[in-house]
């Protein structure tokens, strides 16, 4: 058949968030605006440098989103807050090894 199947890491932040958005007339879940970052960040060891820097680029930009909704702004900050020691240490390497000023 051809299919590779590959597992998908760091799926258990989209616990923590989902919002409903409409597609064509129909209610589609998607992830919040602070999952996608942190799922981004967290699977950034993975990607191609290629996809890296496309990840990197569009996580700047809805961060920068985010940062003008106090509502997207305080789930981010929970999310960043709730990451177990092993997850945090992927995120705080991440921004500092890429020189962000997102939440620490």
């Amino acid at each position: 058949m051809g299919v590779n199947a590959e597992t998908l890491g760091n799926l258990d932040i989209f616990d923590n968030g989902y919002i409903e958005v409409d597609f064509e007339g129909y209610s589609v879940k998607v992830a919040s605006p602070s999952v996608y970052v942190m799922q981004k960040i967290l699977i950034s060891k993975k990607r191609s440098d290629e996809k890296f820097r496309k990840d990197l680029e569009s996580l700047l930009l809805v961060y920068e989103e985010i940062k003008k909704n106090d509502l997207h702004m305080n789930q981010y900050m929970e999310l960043v807050n709730s990451l177990r020691k092993s997850t945090r240490k992927k995120y705080n390497d991440y921004i500092v090894n890429n020189n962000l000023t997102l939440v620490k």
